[in-house]
């Protein structure tokens, strides 16, 4: 099966793409986003395997899309649209883009490209992610501290998951809630902070490190620490459930 993302578009777009993908790919789901906002929380938050980005009218806010979903996911993206001309392909490809294809494409020439970038994206996206003494198996949903397994439940994964994205980077509040419980718990910073002192709290049984493996950028979000670069000194530790 294959899952994608598609940024804005026609329903006749969301047809051609339906009927394209089906061909290679028996049933494939396709989350559909006129919003943009809402395509990155899908993309935050099912970790598509590839994500189609249709400007509706200015390229402007595409290219802006892609360069965020860039920042926040490894998924294949596409710009997907007829008459994009040059500088706004090679923009872009700058922003983060892989790949650009007509919506005018053959079938087959789609799902060949389709299929081309899978085979580079789907690489990286099993690779395990390594974050100081965190590894976090992508393949077997599992994860380890100094080669030592850590007990995590789907929710304790899918967040330190999704703070892998950027390690020693701070993931904001809302994202964090949209991309590991769904948009309706986007408020509920009391449940996040538990789990996240949770979280931080297994990991770090089984840490040599004194410091903190996961930092509270205050009044904004949490960042995993993997030590590659200095974390801001206001970035403080979770100190309680």
């Amino acid at each position: 099966m294959i899952r994608v993302v598609v940024a804005g578009g026609s329903s006749a777009v969301i047809q051609t793409l339906s009927v394209v993908l089906g061909v290679r790919w028996p049933s494939p789901e396709i989350l559909h986003h006129e919003d943009l906002e809402s395509a990155v929380a899908a993309v935050t938050a099912v970790a598509p395997d590839a994500v189609f980005v249709c400007p509706m009218d200015e390229i402007r806010p595409s290219l802006d899309f892609i360069a965020r979903v860039r920042s926040i996911s490894r998924s294949g993206i596409i710009l997907y649209a007829d008459g994009v001309d040059a500088i706004d392909r090679v923009n872009a490809f700058e922003m983060g883009a892989d790949d650009c294809v007509e919506a005018s494409a053959s079938p087959m020439e789609l799902i060949a490209r389709l299929n081309a970038l899978l085979r580079r994206t789907r690489r990286v996206l099993d690779a395990p992610r390594v974050c100081g003494p965190v590894r976090i198996d992508m393949t077997s949903n599992t994860a380890t501290v100094e080669n030592r397994p850590v007990a995590l439940s789907p929710r304790e994964f899918r967040l330190l998951k999704v703070l892998s994205e950027r390690p020693d980077v701070p993931v904001g509040h809302a994202e964090l809630l949209t991309a590991v419980w769904g948009p309706e718990y986007v408020t509920d910073t009391d449940l996040l902070r538990k789990t996240v002192f949770r979280l931080r709290s297994k990991l770090e049984q089984h840490s040599s490190d004194d410091h903190p493996l996961i930092v509270n950028a205050r009044g904004t979000g949490y960042a995993l620490r993997d030590g590659s670069k200095q974390l801001a000194a206001t970035r403080e530790p979770v100190l309680s459930a």
